[in-house]
């Protein structure tokens, strides 16, 4: 039951930062970072880790619900803290790279769904559950 719920709330939490896209793009504050010659909204940027980030919270949803973890959300990011910074260091990565390469447009499904997925593979292989106490009787 309670695997269910966090599902269905990951989901919702998913759908409702899907609905945030033409908010985003509506926003105005073009700074234009001109390093690379590529005009960049900063609100895209930032709405970009998001997207990255709700890739990581659906992967603690999943594993959760396969039963693979046995700790709350968290716990999960907040129990081992270095490995949930290298998880955003990771994503972070995957963001610049694409501002460099100029994929800045958020309103493009096929960079969203990149972002949701580096997001998601990134917090798999690198984000670990807080290590679990053991019981150690007569030693």
């Amino acid at each position: 039951m309670r695997n269910t719920v966090m599902l269905i709330f990951g989901l919702l939490m998913a759908i409702v930062l899907m609905a945030c896209v033409p908010l985003a793009m509506a926003a105005e504050p073009d700074l234009n970072v001109t390093a690379s010659k590529i005009p960049i909204k900063i609100v895209n940027v930032i709405f970009m880790l998001g997207i990255c980030g709700v890739g990581a919270i659906f992967q603690y949803f999943v594993s959760s619900y396969k039963n693979q973890l046995n700790c709350s959300p968290i716990e999960y990011f907040f129990g081992a803290i270095k490995y949930t910074l290298a998880s955003i260091g990771a994503s972070g990565v995957v963001v610049m790279q694409m501002v460099s390469d100029g994929k800045t447009d958020i309103s493009d499904p096929l960079i969203l769904g990149a972002l949701f997925m580096s997001g998601y593979a990134i917090d798999h292989v690198l984000n670990k559950p807080p290590a679990q106490p053991t019981l150690r009787m007569g030693v």
